[in-house]
């Protein structure tokens, strides 16, 4: 039996800015999101006599969001925003 294991943290983020209408009025929607991932690639390979059997896990147990916001300000009038 042979076991390979292959891991790794990463970080990203994605930022989504879109444009939409709602009641007649012009708003700009930004929804920012930072997030951090842990995750494994195992290979878990069993050798017989005439053959060779490998499994492949691709595992990611744990994501964590780090900022999740979401905000919208008008065109039309510069003051309203939420």
């Amino acid at each position: 039996m042979n076991v390979i294991t292959q891991a790794d943290v990463a970080i990203g983020y994605t930022a989504l800015l879109f444009y939409l209408a709602i009641n007649g009025e012009n708003l700009i929607a930004l929804n920012p999101t930072i997030f951090a991932e842990i995750g494994s690639l195992t290979w878990l390979t069993f050798r017989l006599p005439y053959m060779q059997l490998t499994f492949m896990f691709n595992i990611l147990p744990y994501k964590l969001t780090i900022l999740d916001y979401q905000g919208s300000w008008s065109i039309d009038e510069k003051t309203h925003f939420c």
